[in-house]
């Protein structure tokens, strides 16, 4: 790989990964950020540099772009819009050749509890979230600078020693802890996440690839119904899980008095009797064609469910 990166901001975990593995990959890497002291060994690893900088408040400076090849913006939260903001005026005054942009986004730009193919557009809507509203920013982007541009939607993420999704890491810790699993109380829901070395290979294999345009592809490593995954998971996590297939006398009289309220709920997930799917409630990835140019492989569960073992 000769491409010359620049990562919007090295703050969290995952984007110092992507760093390290791009790296490796023979990338060059310019990045971002106000926390230089989590940066470890990145500091003296060959092609890389850092630039200390509060992109919410700081204009950057034109010359550190130069000979950058394509943009890596990882970001979340209310700060993302300005900082992207400030960053695109400075991409759109160079002299030279404007950089690709690769934005990755996540499963939470859509609003409702449903399946969302890879070209589907995320509707535009008063209150949307900010990465919503980054997704557009970057088409405009695209439109208006005529530079190749590509979003990456994440599903829930989960990486060694359960780094990543907060949910999903809650989730897994409380099937530890089951003597018992009623699988009638899950229904038809699916369980979906990216471990996060998969998402490093979709980076590399789109930096490594020619696209014009605007592209949107879905970054999905693992989806199954809840069932199953629940299965697998038990093996790994809980082998003394005792797997009900079909509610039990108890589980149904909680749940048919007012159809599981919030407090009897609570009190069964508390007790360990119920783990808690409300979660799941959020939209799917459909990854079909995505999975054709990543070609993920099967997580290693085990690797991945390491950290919760420890727990």
């Amino acid at each position: 790989m000769s491409s010359h990166v620049l990562i919007s901001t090295l703050d969290s975990e995952l984007a110092r990964f992507l760093a390290r593995g791009l790296l490796d990959s023979g990338c060059e890497v310019l990045g971002f950020g106000i926390r230089e002291n989590t940066l470890g060994a990145l500091k003296s690893l060959p092609g890389f540099r850092f630039q200390k900088i509060d992109l919410s408040r700081q204009n950057v400076v034109r010359s550190w772009l130069y000979g950058v090849t394509d943009v890596l913006i990882i970001d979340e939260g209310e700060g993302l819009l300005p900082r992207m903001d400030r960053l695109y005026e400075a991409l759109i005054h160079l002299k030279s050749r404007i950089p690709r942009v690769l934005y990755l986004s996540n499963f939470r730009v859509f609003p409702e509890s449903r399946a969302y193919a890879e070209k589907f557009p995320v509707p535009q809507h008063e209150g949307m979230i900010p990465e919503a509203a980054a997704e557009i920013m970057v088409a405009n982007y695209q439109n208006h600078m005529d530079a190749p541009a590509s979003i990456l939607r994440m599903a829930r993420l989960l990486g060694p020693k359960l780094s990543g999704d907060e949910d999903l890491g809650t989730f897994l810790k409380s099937l530890k802890k089951l003597k018992q699993l009623d699988l009638g109380l899950s229904g038809a829901r699916q369980i979906q996440f990216t471990a996060q070395d998969e998402i490093l290979e979709a980076v590399k294999i789109l930096l490594g690839s020619e696209w014009r345009g605007l592209e949107t592809f879905h970054c999905v490593s693992y989806s199954r119904p809840l069932k199953d995954a629940l299965r697998q998971f038990l093996k790994i996590l809980n082998p003394k899980c005792r797997i009900l297939e079909h509610e039990s006398l108890a589980s149904k009289v909680m749940r048919r008095t007012g159809e599981m309220s919030s407090m009897a709920r609570r009190f069964m997930i508390q007790k360990n009797l119920l783990p808690d799917y409300e979660w799941l409630q959020g939209p799917l990835l459909e990854s079909a064609d995505s999975n054709r140019l990543f070609r993920f492989r099967e997580p290693d569960l085990k690797q991945l469910f390491l950290g919760i073992g420890r727990s």
